[in-house]
């Protein structure tokens, strides 16, 4: 991974291991082995220093997000959701 090479990595490796723990303690996935005829959609890091006022850096963001481009409708699913809200219900 070229991100190892950053001479700022162990922060970097930091932020990942708070969003894995963020993601098992929220118990938003599981680790499951696919079934043979499965489309596995792949995932990768984007990473992102959040800024202070002044642009010093004062935090480190790692999102794992998921290729959904990959998946072929119809195949690897049936329906989309997206939950929408009133402005005045907010």
């Amino acid at each position: 991974m070229e991100a190892k090479r950053w001479p700022d990595w162990p922060l970097w490796e930091k932020a990942i291991k708070e969003e894995l723990a963020t993601l098992k303690k929220a118990s938003t996935w599981k680790l499951e082995a696919p079934p043979p005829e499965a489309n596995v959609i792949g995932s990768k890091w984007v990473f992102k220093a959040k800024k202070d006022t002044i642009g010093n850096i004062a935090h480190y963001k790692a999102q794992l997000v998921a290729q959904g481009f990959s998946q072929i409708g119809g195949v690897d699913y049936d329906d989309t959701y997206a939950p929408v809200a009133k402005m005045a219900s907010s």
